[in-house]
Formats: structure tokens, sequence, C-alpha cells
């Protein structure tokens, strides 16, 4: 526990770091841009790649397609429970899309993966990576659509279906998942810088989520009731809930402690991205990334601890 609680300090630290740089002008728009490329397109992938270099295991394949099951079942219920909570809040349609996006979507990529990897290591990485399908597949197109105000099967002819499948975090799962399932082993000098390449994923994602953060006023966030409602579920009762369907459906050990790990995350980090592309209210998708983000650094201490003490992790 003693090294989880110093593990989620570091993603602090990384934080607080982050945001310093951008109020102090050292960072601006275009580094947040050029961050966020190097750890999509180069960081994440070599990170995913890497941590699945592990030789054909039977259980470890029944395990994680297990997981991908338990995955797309989340997405699917967390969506029809988006549905119904925010009808609630009465908001316009682009801030509505916003407070669905944020309480399906959680930041698995920046903050999942580096937490999970000082969890487990490198199984953690490679079972959290293929968790990570549904998150894909629900972001381009239920995620897309809500954010538009559409019903969510018009998504499913336009062209941004092809990034369902095209982008760099599933061609690094399929990639690394045939290494794996065919027992290839990449030369040592690869393996090597693949792996140090992934390394800097968790230290750069953290400080360009705190450097995204660092444009926001603190008054209005302080002072929006609902934003704080929107963050006690996001990060309280979503887990809570995926807590006790995995454990009264029998799942333990990684089974239950990596769903309920990834779903007690914070918002995307793509959040306000993703509504201003596709026109949702990119103001209040930055500021639920930002409550959430600092809130869960308290959050998250709580849920390690209760899984500890269950003996999940």
């Amino acid at each position: 526990m003693e090294t989880v609680f110093n593990q989620v300090l570091v993603f602090g630290v990384y934080l607080l770091l982050g945001f310093i740089l951008k109020k102090k002008r050292f960072f601006s728009e275009n580094t947040d841009a050029a961050f966020g490329d190097l750890v999509v397109f180069i960081t994440l992938p070599s990170l995913i790649v890497s941590a699945m270099q592990f030789p054909f295991s039977q259980k470890l394949l029944l395990d994680s397609l297990l997981l991908l099951v338990i995955s797309f079942s989340y997405y699917f219920l967390v969506t029809i429970f988006a549905e119904v909570v925010v009808k609630f809040f009465r908001l316009s349609r682009e801030t509505a899309g916003v407070y669905k996006f944020i309480l399906i979507f959680s930041n698995v990529g920046f903050m999942g993966y580096p937490l999970l990897h000082a969890l487990y290591g490198k199984i953690g990485v490679f079972q959290a990576a293929l968790y990570n399908i549904g998150f894909q597949v629900f972001n381009w197109t239920v995620g897309i659509a809500l954010l538009r105000g559409e019903s969510i099967k018009t998504i499913f002819s336009r062209d941004e279906i092809k990034k369902m499948f095209i982008n760099p975090g599933i061609i690094a799962v399929t990639i690394g998942f045939s290494f794996f399932y065919f027992s290839v082993e990449l030369p040592l000098f690869l393996g090597q810088a693949l792996k140090e390449i992934g390394e800097v994923t968790m230290p750069l994602s953290m400080i360009l989520v705190g450097s995204i953060l660092g444009e926001l006023s603190f008054k209005e966030i302080l002072t929006d009731f609902k934003l704080w409602i929107l963050a006690f579920i996001r990060l309280i009762v979503i887990p809570a809930l995926t807590f006790a369907i995995l454990f009264f459906t029998g799942n333990r050990g990684v089974m239950l402690a990596i769903p309920v790990i990834l779903a007690a995350m914070p918002a995307a980090a793509n959040t306000a991205i993703f509504a201003n592309k596709y026109g949702g209210d990119a103001v209040k998708g930055a500021q639920g990334v930002f409550i959430s983000t600092f809130l869960s650094l308290l959050t998250l201490l709580g849920w390690i601890y209760f899984l500890s003490y269950l003996k999940a992790i």
C-alpha cells in the first residue's frame, strides 16, 4: 500500500509541474499538442507493445478474453446509466453530451496504464490494453454521437467508424497481442528501446494533463455545484456499481481490480478536445477533467486501499 501511496503522490507531483509550467507560460497550446501526439502516437504504443512481450499462455489468453467481455459489458451498461442520470441535471444539448461523455469515459490511457503498470508491472498493462479495446470502440462511436446530440446509430454511417479500428491504441494492441499469441520475441535492442520509450509515458502524460488543467479558472469550477455532483458520480458511484456487479458475479483478483480501478479514473483527457471538435461544451469538458482529476488523487487511494484489503491487488 505504501508503494501505491507513493505512486499517487508522484502523479500529483507531475500534475502540479505541468500546471505550474502552463501558468508560468513555459508551455503553450502548441506544447500540449506536441506532448499529446508524442504520448498517443509514440510512447503509449511502445509501452503497450513492450508490455505484451510474454510467452504464450492459455490462462493469460482466457483471462484477457474475459476482460474484453467485461469491458464491452461495462461500456454498454455505463452508457445507459449516463443517459438516465444526466436527464436529472436539466442541461443544454451541448453540456448534456459532455456530462454523458465524462461519466462514460475515464482516463484509462494517461492515468490508467501508468497506475496499473505500477501495481502489476507488465501484466497490468497487457490486460489493460485489451480491456481498453472497449473504450476505443465506444469512444469513437457512442462518444461522438452523444457530443453531436445525435442518435447513437447514426454514427455508424460516418467516416469516424474507421477510427474505431485504425488508431494508435488498437494498432499497438493488435501488434502486441499477435506477438504474444505467436510467441514472437523482439530482438533485444528493439525490445529494450520500446521498453525505455514506453516508460516515458507516465511522466509525460501526467505533465500534459497538468498543463491542460493550467488553462482553467478555479473560481468558476469551485462554484459549479453540478460539476461536483458529476465528479462524485464519476469517481465514487460508477466504480462502486462496477465493483458490486463484478463481485457478486464471482469475479476476483485482477478480473475485479482492473475494471474497478479503470472505472475509478477521472474524466478522459480527450473530453474537451472531442467536445470542441464535435459540437459539445468544451469549457465544461475541461472543467470536468480538472475537478475529477484532482479529486481522483484522493479517491484512487481509497479504492486501491479497499481492493488491497480484499486481496484483489
